[in-house]
């Protein structure tokens, strides 16, 4: 079992490559 600070980061790191793979197509909506 991972511990607490371990599946956060998994968490916000997953949310930054999503963040990262959506960026194009929000800055094409400006």
């Amino acid at each position: 079992m991972k511990p607490y600070w371990c599946s956060v980061t998994d968490v916000v790191s997953n949310g930054l490559l999503m963040e990262l793979l959506f960026l194009p197509e929000k800055m094409d909506t400006f």
